[in-house]
């Protein structure tokens, strides 16, 4: 089975100022993350329609402190242009500068 990791980078040739993303899947979900901070943040679209942005396991921050959660933000997959292409992914999570 083929790595269902797709690493990348945005930017120019004046301004390559954008860390390195890491895409994949799990079964019917995608992840993203940058990759220098994937094992502390990512955000998960899932087969269901429903996207969730969250701390990881392994970075010990709770977000929710009565329920335990680790999830900053939880939302509907916004309507698409064609099937399966969003049209906007609102992202609040760690910035990263180059790696």
């Amino acid at each position: 089975m083929p790595d269902p990791t797709l690493c990348f980078a945005a930017g120019s040739p004046k301004r390559p100022n954008s860390g390195v993303w890491r895409l994949w899947t799990h079964g019917p979900d995608t992840y993203l993350a940058a990759r220098v901070a994937a094992h502390l943040f990512k955000l998960s679209m899932h087969k269901s329609g429903q996207w969730i942005s969250a701390f990881t396991s392994q970075s010990g921050v709770v977000v929710g402190k009565e329920t335990g959660s680790r999830r900053q933000r939880t939302w509907i997959r916004p309507p698409s242009i064609r099937s399966r292409v969003p049209v906007t992914v609102p992202w609040r999570g760690p910035a990263t500068v180059g790696v």
